[in-house]
């Protein structure tokens, strides 16, 4: 099972979505206000309160396992999206000398 350490709103609109809820059904499941589920779809990388915490780790243990497996799919698609963010790139040293094949290959692909 999917482990969140610390709850961020994407994480919890993730879950709403794994659970194929609306704002509303998703809001009266977890016992908290339409407004709060909306602001979190709204402003994902907020950290709800610690009480929140607990009840959105209690709603993802009682989840039905294809629920729980859509959310660990949704929850690494996004933390692979956020590493992708943060790629640098650099230059090998040397890597002028590997150009003048990769410029090869590049116009026999445009063949």
């Amino acid at each position: 099972m999917q482990l969140i350490e610390s709850w961020t709103a994407g994480h919890a609109d993730a879950l709403r979505s794994s659970l194929r809820m609306t704002n509303e059904s998703f809001a009266q499941y977890l016992g908290v206000a339409e407004r709060t589920v909306a602001n979190w779809r709204k402003q994902p990388e907020i950290i709800p309160q610690p009480r929140m915490q607990e009840i959105l780790d209690t709603a993802l243990e009682r989840a039905p396992d294809r629920a729980k497996a859509q959310f660990a799919n949704l929850v690494g698609e996004a933390e692979q999206g956020k590493d992708m963010a943060h790629v640098e790139v650099f230059e090998i040293p040397g890597g002028s000398l590997l150009g003048a094949s990769h410029g090869a290959s590049t116009a026999a692909a445009n063949c």
